[in-house]
């Protein structure tokens, strides 16, 4: 019976060595494959420092305006420009639609005036 307990007992060490040294195998590769990864990425590092995108892809951020179409992001001073322009557009517009609408008072005074002559 001894011997057999011996044997048994051995035949477990080797087991639990062997599983061990697979465990061991399993994490090298998962190491290694974790590391080729790494390595893999290591170039596109580069494209993360602010302004590089640009540099090497000419990429320049968009966004979408009001309406929902994609545009170019302006910068600062791009934005103050456009804002100036619109203001100024708004502006004359609202001044020629001020004559227009002084334009037709005016075309309507002089009509019930020439009708209040002719009665």
């Amino acid at each position: 019976g001894s011997f057999a307990a011996i044997f048994v007992e051995g035949g477990r060490r080797i087991a639990d060595l062997f599983t061990l040294q697979l465990a061991w195998r399993g994490r090298i590769v998962i190491r290694l494959a974790t590391v080729s990864v790494a390595l893999l990425y290591a170039p596109f590092i580069v494209l993360t420092l602010p302004g590089i995108d640009y540099l090497l892809l000419k990429l320049r951020t968009t966004g979408y305006d009001q309406a929902g179409r994609l545009h170019l992001q302006l910068s600062l001073k791009d934005m103050k420009a456009k804002w100036i322009k619109e203001t100024t557009e708004r502006k004359s517009l609202k001044k020629k639609a001020a004559q227009r609408v002084g334009n037709v008072k005016s075309r309507i005074a002089d009509k019930v005036s020439r009708r209040s002559t002719m009665v």
